[in-house]
């Protein structure tokens, strides 16, 4: 097993890492736009504090209870509590979280790739103040090079390995305690640096504003599909953002030492990703307002529309350097979490190294990128009813995500709540007051399945 966390600090900090990923930078900004302003950043706060805290707790939980594999822990504890069919549970959620986690890092080992042609072009270009290296053409410079875009992938996997085979806690938490300050202190100044731009101001305001209409409530009617619509993107971005049902949460709570509170520890990694999102809000948000640039989402937003704005700042090559700089930090700390459950598995099962573990691993991961990858070049015709592999493999990644957290959420509500809950009093001290206990149970048992299984229908059905 590699070094457990020490104290409360490495934890949250690491785990923080974990969570702050990709959808807080290009996905957070457009659903703050889409769905209303302030009304989604409100909606985002309740289901976070009363929904996504406590699946991000049970999951913790979990792993610091069984301090096992995915695959043997749950069955142990399903075991004890006399519930049935025990195997099913642990192989269930094991399976879900693992796929969850590989299916992740086929689209983290592309887009870091991506990040870090950006960051190098900027890096050799800072010595020029009055244009940029990076423009808004760069991206289809890039997608229009399969051979560019595959060495770029196998960058990225190459700096992994060497955080993944080296003690990767270790070199984790000294990443995140540099990580998590940086990101903060640079979206503060690039976003205090947009808003001296003409118009931003307009921009930031829509965290602050409250657009009914965009919900689907107008004086016109209430547009039904559209509320039900935002609801899902609320409860998607609440479990994406935290990194739950990819194992992440499980093995590092499995990492943790007994002097560790894991319950006053989720809340702080959820203060600290809310914070990097709203952050990230205000600066994608005010630079599309002052250079009039499109409000989109992921690759779009990163590598086509924000190059329009920086390419039109006074010294946007150094500007551009700074935000690829922290987009590649929050992207690396949560591709190597993502590594680390299936690295840990497979050391375990197989009884050897987790450098081999790893080249397993990363072999296959890297053999299906290839193949993506063919459909994310411009002159490729590679596509599945009309869809590119890359919005395939976005799409499954969703729903076994989403699959896997229902599992987690069922399987502690219903059959190991009692045994989490008292196995964590008894050895290590931490509980809750009577209320959130029931309140936890109810979450588990109810309100999650009910609203997972909701937003699976939706995004199977395309409701």
């Amino acid at each position: 097993m590699a070094l457990k966390f020490s104290s409360q600090k490495e934890f949250v900090l690491t785990m923080a890492g974990a969570a702050i990923g990709l959808g807080n930078i290009w996905r957070f900004p457009y659903l703050v736009s889409n769905y209303g302003g302030g009304i989604f950043i409100a909606l985002y706060l309740i289901a976070l504090i009363g929904f996504g805290y406590f699946l991000l707790l049970s999951e913790l939980s979990l792993g610091k209870t069984s301090g096992d594999d995915l695959f043997d822990a749950p069955s142990k504890i399903a075991t004890q509590e006399m519930a049935m069919f025990p195997k099913f549970w642990g192989r269930t959620i094991g399976f879900l979280s693992l796929s969850a986690a590989f299916l992740m890092n086929i689209i983290y080992t592309i887009v870091i790739g991506w990040i870090l042609f950006f960051f190098v072009q900027n890096f050799l270009y800072l010595g020029n103040v009055s244009s940029t290296a990076v423009t808004s053409k760069t991206f289809s410079l890039l997608t229009s090079k399969y051979e560019i875009q595959v060495f770029w992938s196998f960058i990225s996997l190459i700096i992994v390995a060497f955080f993944i085979c080296n003690k990767s806690i270790k070199w984790l938490v000294k990443l995140s305690t540099f990580f998590i300050p940086a990101l903060v202190f640079i979206l503060i100044y690039l976003t205090m640096w947009s808003l001296t731009q003409s118009g931003a101001t307009h921009g930031a305001l829509q965290l602050l504003s409250l657009n009914w209409s965009d919900v689907g409530i107008s004086f016109s009617g209430i547009d039904v599909k559209r509320i039900f619509e935002t609801l899902c993107a609320v409860i998607a971005q609440v479990i994406y953002s935290l990194s739950i049902g990819m194992g992440v949460a499980y093995i590092y709570g499995a990492y943790v030492s007994k002097n560790v509170n894991i319950v006053s520890s989720a809340k702080y990694v959820i203060f600290l990703d809310t914070i990097c999102s709203i952050l990230a809000s205000l600066f994608v948000l005010s630079i599309s307002s002052a250079y009039d640039i499109p409000k989109d989402v992921g690759v779009n937003l990163t590598f086509v529309s924000l190059p329009i704005a920086f390419e039109q700042m006074f010294a946007g090559s150094f500007l551009m350097f700074l935000f690829y700089g922290i987009f590649f930090l929050a992207a690396l700390t949560t591709f190597i979490s993502l590594y680390e459950p299936l690295v840990t598995y497979l050391s375990k099962k197989l009884d050897t190294s987790r450098g081999i573990a790893f080249t397993t691993v990363a072999m296959l991961n890297f053999s299906l990128v290839m193949i993506v990858l063919l459909s994310c070049t411009e002159t490729s015709t590679i596509r599945v009813y009309g869809t590119s592999l890359f919005e395939v493999v976005s799409s499954t990644t969703d729903i076994v995500l989403l699959l896997s957290v229902l599992a987690i959420s069922s399987f502690i509500g219903w059959a190991s709540f009692g045994s989490v809950y008292q196995s964590l009093k008894k050895q290590f001290n931490i509980g809750m007051n009577p209320f959130e206990t029931r309140y936890m149970q109810t979450v588990l048992k109810i309100i999650a399945p009910v609203l997972l299984l909701v937003l699976i229908a939706s995004l199977l059905f395309q409701i």
